[in-house]
């Protein structure tokens, strides 16, 4: 059980008891390519405490590298900093973001270098490894854990998630109906809290390689709105903003809140931010730390506790969404 301070001064150490805890890793592209002992420091620190925070998994929203398949130390930097969270025994689901495919989605959804280095060959050696999307590499994939009522089914989707792709997610959660579903996929919210949609920079048709690609709007629509085990999605991508979340109906009107967080374009000294997710049964809370310091960080949209009933439905952070796409965006993504 986690001591009573390493959550906010107003939780009782009781309140902490029977949650099923894990960690949210951001796009660590900035990291890999720029500060690769950050990343470095995110696993350690997530190992070193594993035990105190009762962690029961880490999902990564993707962008592990920067450079594709281009730059092969990028790729053997992230296999060894998640080594770490192997060697320590928990559970890790990496999905591919757009800046892992192996020429950047310039022309092909090809995975070589994430594969070897930190998909197929690390990932499936896991014992709560329990499947992949057929004939593809881990880009695609479940886990499957003990936790609330029933288990966990933790599955992770590609970037852009193709049509074929959507059907075997949807035959894994119909499979897997008894069990709550934690979704991750790289693009999937805007900054604005706003699901990714033709309206967005970065949409996955936007590259030449995922023109098959679906986008945030459309995965919620044929998909994840209609299964009533999905309980979270959790994404990354887009920038500049850090942090937005958002609760809506699922099916049988079951509250499903979507998160997205991604520090890539933070003043350095807040790259090694994580989430930390502590779920009971209808409660949710969200935290972010920064694993440089081991400090929690407080800002808007960052310390979230709700209730996960129909009272949530509708709660988003932004309260609005931002009609204009800001001017001082970066061009280069």
């Amino acid at each position: 059980m986690r001591p009573a301070d390493a959550l906010p001064p107003a939780e009782a150490a009781a309140d902490i008891e029977d949650a099923f805890t894990f960690a949210v890793l951001p796009d660590s592209q900035a990291m890999i390519a720029y500060a690769p002992d950050v990343y470095v420091g995110v696993t350690r620190w997530v190992a070193a405490r594993a035990a105190e925070l009762d962690l029961r998994l880490v999902l990564h929203v993707g962008d592990v590298v920067d450079r594709g398949a281009a730059d092969l130390d990028q790729l053997a930097a992230a296999r060894d900093a998640h080594a770490t969270l192997f060697a320590a025994g928990i559970p890790l689901l990496v999905v591919p973001g757009n800046h892992d495919y192996d020429d950047l989605l310039e022309r092909t959804r090809g995975l070589t270098g994430f594969n070897e280095f930190v998909g197929t060959a690390t990932l499936t050696r896991q014992p709560e490894y329990a499947g992949r999307f057929p004939g593809g590499g881990t880009e695609n994939s479940l886990l499957l854990l003990d936790g609330p009522a029933g288990g966990v089914l933790a599955l992770g989707l590609e970037f852009g998630p193709r049509p074929e792709v959507v059907a075997w997610a949807d035959r894994v959660l119909a499979e897997h109906r008894d069990r709550r579903a934690l979704v991750v996929t790289h693009g999937y919210l805007d900054p604005d809290a706003e699901r990714t949609s033709q309206r967005s920079r970065w949409h996955p048709r936007s590259y030449p390689g995922s023109v098959d690609g679906l986008d945030g709007a459309e995965l919620w629509d044929r998909l994840l709105s209609r299964h009533p085990n999905v309980a979270m999605v959790f994404c990354g991508h887009q920038i500049t903003g850090a942090a937005s979340y958002r609760v809506d109906a699922g099916a049988d009107g079951v509250p499903v809140l979507q998160s997205f967080q991604n520090w890539q374009c933070a003043p350095n000294d807040l790259l090694g931010c994580i989430r930390i997710v502590d779920w009971w049964p209808g409660r949710v809370r969200l935290r972010v730390v920064n694993t440089a310091t081991g400090a929690p960080v407080s800002a808007p949209g960052y310390d979230v506790d709700l209730t996960l009933d129909a009272r949530a439905i509708g709660t988003r952070f932004p309260a609005a969404p931002d009609p204009l796409i800001p001017t001082d965006w970066p061009t280069v993504r």
